[in-house]
């Protein structure tokens, strides 16, 4: 029988507990979906939110999983925020799915973008910003 000691184990737990969420943290996340449309732009993306997932992290930001679905049935789901008096936004993770590349994560958050420049994006300020 293989046994871990208790020493070891302080060690591996945490580094498995990490990498389990890391790698099935996108599938929990799935959990609960109520995917609303919102707007498509001109290259015919569709864009959706998961009303499921709304919160607000701060005062005056806005929290929410985004999902744009394209032509060629790739997508990408974003957690993103929008820091609605400032009317600016960011993505905080990223998740790339297509039917010809393998699947590809993104952790780290991009800058603040003005949302009054991009016409998805102003839709997005109406429907989150109420």
């Amino acid at each position: 029988m293989f046994r871990i000691s208790a020493r070891k184990w302080f060690v591996i737990f945490p580094f498995l507990t990490f990498f389990g969420l890391t790698v099935l943290s996108p599938c929990l996340e799935a959990a609960g979906e109520d995917w609303q449309y919102v707007v498509a732009n001109e290259k015919g993306e569709r864009f959706f939110y998961d009303r499921g997932s709304l919160t607000k992290p701060a005062k005056d930001v806005v929290s929410v999983w985004i999902k744009v679905v394209r032509g060629d049935a790739s997508l990408t789901r974003s957690l993103t925020e929008v820091n609605c008096p400032a009317k600016v936004i960011r993505d905080m993770r990223v998740i790339t799915e297509g039917q010809r590349q393998p699947t590809r994560f993104s952790n780290d958050p991009s800058e603040w973008r003005p949302m009054e420049l991009d016409p998805v994006t102003k839709e997005l300020h109406k429907v989150l910003c109420r």
